[in-house]
């Protein structure tokens, strides 16, 4: 009796009977593991985006390949490599977005660190490459040569140049974010930012250009507000990038992220609606 009494104080004691302190399972993250809801509701939202995205290479083929849409008449319209390429950057998204959800709900939960660095370079060198297709497909489409030609045909050849040289800078920013990713991860963090903030708005400075070409086109009009819109809701994901640590923050990144592309993608089509000629 007394053995088990001096039992009972030592458990008092030490207060063994209480749960051990939980384990904080989100330590050394950059964001909180995903609840079960926010998981649902991500691959929803992935399965709407993929059901868009087929939907959008079903009408750009269609139409696109028989020139109704994007004829390569000579007044200057997309052409097959612009349809092309145009459904090349569309699937990059596609592809890193889904790729993106996989990092998010597995791979970073493995504990080989050095793993989890690396997966996550790779999403973020998809989300480069869908980046640098998206200006690819702009400046074989909405920002060809042939509206430089056109519309700056008296200023010089640097001029008439400028959508190819543009073109060539975001190319190397591209592969920029694409090298710091691996070699770099505290610095591709700001420099992800910047991009993040600005990469798109390009398109929209040139929005001038579309303008008084197509002053006439309502469809015309309708693409540069897409494109505006585009480059809004890439702002509006930055702050949540930059918050992701809280719960949740890490999929409304990536969703306003996957809205601002498809306002660009619909400003792409759109556009080509209104060059007809």
């Amino acid at each position: 009796m007394a053995e088990n009494n001096d039992e009972i104080l030592n458990v008092i004691g030490d207060m063994s009977f209480l749960p051990e302190e939980a384990k904080d399972e989100n330590l050394g993250r950059s964001f909180p593991k995903l609840r079960t809801n926010e998981k649902y509701v991500r691959l929803g939202w992935g399965g709407l985006l993929l059901a868009g995205v087929i939907t959008y290479l079903v009408f750009l083929f269609i139409y696109g390949t028989k020139g109704y849409y994007f004829s390569s008449s000579p007044n200057g319209n997309y052409g097959l490599l612009g349809v092309i390429v145009t459904a090349l950057m569309v699937i990059a998204f596609c592809a890193s977005h889904a790729y993106g959800y996989l990092y998010d709900t597995k791979l970073s939960l493995l504990d080989d660190k050095k793993k989890v660095g690396f997966y996550h370079s790779i999403q973020t060198s998809l989300y480069y490459l869908a980046f640098l297709l998206f200006y690819v497909a702009i400046f074989t489409t909405v920002l060809r040569p042939y509206v430089f030609q056109t519309m700056f045909s008296a200023d010089g050849a640097f001029v008439q140049s400028l959508g190819t040289i543009t073109l060539v800078i975001m190319t190397i920013l591209s592969i920029c974010g694409i090298i710091l990713s691996f070699v770099k991860p505290n610095i591709s963090k700001i420099y992800n930012c910047v991009i993040l903030a600005l990469g798109l708005w390009v398109v929209v400075f040139f929005s001038s250009i579309f303008s008084h070409a197509h002053s006439y086109s309502v469809s015309s009009n309708y693409a540069i507000m897409l494109f505006i819109f585009g480059a809004v809701f890439a702002d509006l994901a930055l702050p949540f990038y930059l918050l992701q640590k809280k719960t949740g923050f890490r999929s409304v990144f990536h969703m306003l992220l996957s809205v601002s592309l498809v306002f660009d993608s619909l400003a792409i089509l759109v556009y080509g609606m209104a060059t007809l000629g």
